[in-house]
């Protein structure tokens, strides 16, 4: 990247952070204080949340496509991840369970059928991260041991 690339992104990063603090801090404290309610502060920070993934999944999305025209030959690497994670994914929903739960005082329309899956196949996926960055860390601690 070209330096000018590398600021806007830096400055880019920092602003989404602070609003990100900022919206946090907002929704942990007691937002009653600024007279807005507690559920409209939660669904501001799950809207905010969207944004990001979305921005994330746009920003993969584009730096894929850059890749592929810059190399062509990276095409088929691209290909097997996709597929990869098109797999995972699907095997995470094939795990997932839709029984609907028993929570006392919910009387909402989302714990039910493809909503608790949806839940389930996210919490299998941040598992499964989880896992892969921890296994990532140890084994990268062991080979520069062995160095």
């Amino acid at each position: 990247m070209n330096n000018k690339t590398e600021l806007f992104t830096n400055i880019l990063m920092y602003v989404i952070m602070a609003i990100s603090v900022v919206m946090a801090v907002f929704c942990v404290w007691d937002p009653n204080i600024f007279g807005v309610s507690s559920d409209s502060a939660v669904g501001t920070i799950i809207s905010w949340t969207a944004i990001l993934l979305g921005l994330g999944v746009l920003g993969a999305v584009a730096s894929g496509v850059v890749g592929v025209l810059t190399d062509p030959k990276g095409l088929v690497k691209t290909l097997i991840t996709v597929v990869g994670v098109v797999a995972l994914i699907g095997i995470c929903w094939a795990l997932s369970d839709d029984t609907p739960l028993k929570l006392v005082g919910y009387e909402g329309d989302q714990n039910q059928g493809d909503w608790l899956k949806i839940a389930d196949t996210s919490l299998f996926l941040t598992y499964i991260g989880l896992g892969v960055a921890v296994a990532a860390i140890v084994v990268n601690k062991l080979v520069d041991a062995f160095k």
